[in-house]
């Protein structure tokens, strides 16, 4: 978890520096065609954004550390019976643990990626996000879940029975 707090924390840092130049009143919010559609104070992005670094990360790597140490038997994973069976919960948890931080890390690095974009949407008068950076990034994003999700089935299978 130190990792992710300082990812997040530089994460939260680039969107505080970074957008002392954006207007008082900016566009949060564009259509399919990166026109914009809704807009916000300056501060309140930022209040915005940093939230939403922390709030997504915990719930994807935190939540899970939180409800496994009291209520393991909630621990949503493939086989969990097998797993979390108390020869191998502690190995099952240390596994979650170091898992369920690639996923967070990359919603960190998805949020500030979108705060560069919105950043670049102002860079023009008026506001025009490049939808098709966004359409990338967000390939990139699903294409890294997917193989993250592979992985984690794969960490999680069940050994076939001893012969």
């Amino acid at each position: 978890m130190p990792l992710l707090g300082a990812l997040a924390a530089a994460a939260i840092a680039f969107v505080f520096v970074t957008s002392a130049g954006l207007p008082d009143a900016l566009a949060t919010h564009f259509n399919a065609r990166g026109e914009p559609n809704a807009f916000m104070s300056r501060d309140g992005y930022r209040l915005f954004m940093a939230f939403m670094i922390v709030f997504v990360p915990f719930m994807i790597a935190g939540l899970p550390r939180l409800v496994s140490r009291r209520w393991p038997r909630l621990l949503n994973i493939p086989n969990r019976g097998y797993w979390i069976a108390p020869e191998r919960l502690s190995q099952a948890l240390d596994s979650v643990y170091r898992l369920t931080t690639w996923p967070a890390a990359a919603a960190i690095a998805l949020m500030a990626f979108v705060h560069w974009l919105v950043m670049d949407a102002h860079a023009t008068d008026p506001p025009q996000l490049d939808s098709r950076n966004l359409l990338v990034g967000l390939a990139l994003f699903v294409a890294f879940t997917v193989a993250w999700t592979v992985a984690f089935y794969v960490r999680f299978r069940r050994p076939p029975p001893p012969s």
